[in-house]
């Protein structure tokens, strides 16, 4: 064994290990924990630059308290260190021998605090923030394990025990000395005691900085729940919201008059109803200073494909025309260094315009309460890879809204397809119409033919079926593969049982979530001369005639309600787009009443021409813009007097175009 640390040592000696000053152990402990364990307890580890992107925002003086309610292997917190000493400095000038004894003592005692429910979380903590100075001798470390969920906020200061000690006690108990042979025959066990833990005390702080834990309240073991979820911090949201959430409730009660929050959030925090009534809370009672999105498709946190969000607010009501930092990052958060962040935060800090840009950033200010106007739908501030594409996205978008020949859609008009329950199901009810590769790759059944009142059907492996059609529904699975609008031959088959409930279908059939990646669909709409019931894969537009039906259908596809998809997509991931039902109570359509005869006439006759005819994919049509395309949003262009140049037109191709690439 000797041989093999040794050999370790001599490999690890070149890198200069001790010289990193971020939390080394917890990313590699972040990467070794098991997948269960992770999926559970949503424990997903804050990048090392993220931590600091996170507390250089949040800390402004170096004597400030700070406490971290979840705090992992203390990422957070060594952040937090790193950024105190960095403040004392600017003020003090150079830390002596003497100055870091007494700022890493007071640091670890008395300033930083952390909790987790985890304890070797905890003792990581106490060992990462020990490592700040390893010559300097400290009486404690103010890392506790527990749940601090279950803090009675009611009265403070009040006391937790120090976690780290409870180990140290327990560990003298471990070498025990040398005994006879005699000893080992004796029935009674030598009692070990333990010494009480170190006790200290906790009062509100200047600062919480946390990465909570995103669990959904479903995947909480049930003997957690009421314990996590109490009454006193779900009054503002919905359970299902997340665990996250209950953490932002109890950093409210935390943190003084005039403290500040720093916190890693689940994108959700700006959408849906469920959060609603958090999101109203704070940017009512406090001052927005900060909202950070990371570039598409990368995280704050390690090995997660959660989008989130880094937050900065102040613990004081905002004022009238207070305007909040609207951050992008334009590259991804690993490829920064801790000098790159400190930069690029000075370089943040000073931009005084509505506007900011450079290579590492882009940078917009909205006042906060435009932020309470928009409660329901603050993803269009964020929905874009960068301000360029969501300014001309917005834009494009106001000239819908206001058209006098639009309508905000009703949503009793929208409905999902047929759910199935319990999972799987749906894998075992339908059996998919051979139409393309794309279409049968992930079905379990499918069918060639379609012409006898039999139906001959094969499995996976090849395998023959037959049933009779009586015992069937047409039903349509998944639009992929689909390169025609017109699928009025195209359904596919629900197998019926006697649970099979006889909900109404509709002839509109919309796709509320699209992957563009490796390959877009052809259409996100798609029209049946006969009513027929989807999966819960797609949506139906309810529809009260068969004009109505065909006009529909290409508007859900043309660029107009793509723009909106784009919009307000609940994901922000470059490879797909998805809605849900708040989503679409936000959507304009065009409003028939007021939509002269001619023009109506003119997008039925294109749809008549046009509805046997075979598109490119989506991703196909905005690159080369063929006349097909073009004429149709040119022509509900013209139905909605929206005034656009095929310059402008062509201009939210090619944005939509890069969202998608």
């Amino acid at each position: 064994m000797l041989d093999c640390i040794n050999t370790i040592i001599g490999v690890l000696s070149p890198l200069r290990v001790d010289e990193i000053k971020y939390d080394l152990y917890g990313k590699l402990i972040g990467k070794c924990m098991p997948k269960e364990t992770r999926k559970v307890l949503s424990s997903h580890y804050t990048k090392n630059t993220s931590a600091a992107l996170l507390t250089n925002l949040l800390i402004e003086t170096w004597d400030e308290t700070v406490w971290d309610l979840a705090c992992g292997s203390g990422t957070l917190l060594v952040a937090s260190y790193n950024r105190k000493i960095n403040l004392y400095e600017k003020i003090k000038g150079e830390i002596d021998k003497k100055d870091s004894i007494v700022l890493h003592k007071r640091f670890v005692e008395e300033d930083l605090t952390g909790m987790d429910i985890m304890p070797f979380a905890c003792h990581l903590a106490g060992l990462n923030l020990s490592a700040r100075n390893l010559n300097t001798r400290t009486n404690f470390i103010r890392i506790a394990h527990g749940n601090s969920l279950k803090f009675d906020c009611k009265k403070f200061p009040f006391d937790v025990d120090e976690a780290y000690g409870t180990v140290s006690n327990a560990l003298e108990h471990f070498q025990s000395p040398q005994r006879s042979l005699d000893s080992f025959v004796e029935n009674t066990p030598t009692p070990i005691k333990i010494s009480p833990s170190t006790k200290f005390s906790v009062d509100k702080v200047d600062s919480v900085c946390i990465n909570p834990p995103f669990t959904q309240y479903n995947k909480l073991p049930k003997k957690f729940r009421e314990e996590f979820f109490r009454p006193e911090l779900t009054k503002l949201f919905m359970k299902r919201t997340g665990l996250w959430a209950c953490f932002l409730v109890l950093a409210d009660k935390l943190i003084v008059d005039g403290g500040k929050i720093g916190a890693i959030v689940p994108v959700t925090f700006l959408r849906g109803e469920d959060p609603k009534g958090i999101r109203r809370y704070f940017l009512e009672n406090y001052s927005f200073e900060y909202i950070i999105r990371p570039k598409i498709n990368d995280c704050f946190s390690e090995d997660t494909g959660i989008n989130d969000l880094i937050v900065i607010i102040k613990k004081t009501p905002p004022k009238r025309n207070k305007e909040v930092n609207i951050v992008f990052l334009n590259i991804p958060i690993d490829e920064f260094t801790i000098s790159d962040i400190d930069a690029m935060i000075d370089r943040i800090k000073t931009v005084k315009d509505k506007e900011g840009l450079d290579d590492e950033f882009s940078l917009i200010k909205v006042k906060q309460e435009e932020l309470n106007e928009n409660i329901d739908q603050l993803m269009i501030y964020f929905f874009g890879k960068n301000l360029y594409n969501i300014k001309k996205i917005n834009a494009f978008f106001e000239k819908i809204k206001d058209s006098n020949k639009t309508e905000l859609i009703d949503i009793e008009k929208i409905r999902r397809g047929q759910q199935f329950r319990p999972k799987g199901e749906s894998k075992r009810s339908i059996i998919t119409r051979n139409y393309s590769k794309s279409r049968i790759k992930r079905a379990t059944y499918y069918f060639d033919k379609d012409d006898s009142k039999f139906l001959k059907y094969y499995d996976k492996e090849g395998n023959e079926y037959e049933i009779d059609k009586q015992k069937l529904r047409k039903t349509f699975r998944t639009i992929i593969g689909i390169d025609k609008y017109d699928i009025s031959d195209l359904y596919d088959y629900l197998i019926i049982k006697s649970d099979t409930p006889h909900a109404v279908g509709s002839q509109v059939i919309i796709a509320h979530k699209i992957k563009v990646k490796p390959k877009s669909p052809f259409f996100t709409s798609v029209y049946s001369d006969e009513k027929i019931l989807p999966t819960d894969a797609l949506t139906m537009y309810i529809s009260s005639s068969d004009d109505e039906s065909k006009i529909m259908s290409l508007y859900f596809s043309s660029i107009f309600y793509l723009i909106q998809f784009k919009r307000l997509d609940k994901k922000i991931k470059e490879d797909n787009l998805e809605i849900g039902e708040p989503e679409y109570k936000n959507i304009f359509i065009p409003n028939l009443e007021k939509i002269s005869g001619d023009d109506i006439n003119e997008i039925l006759n294109y749809f008549e021409q046009n509805r046997n005819k075979k598109f490119p994919d989506i991703i196909t049509q905005l690159k080369t813009k063929p006349q097909e395309r073009v004429n149709l949003d040119k022509l509900f262009a013209k139905a909605l007097s929206i005034k656009t140049s095929d310059e402008e037109l062509f201009g939210i191709y090619d944005i939509l175009l890069d969202e998608f690439q």
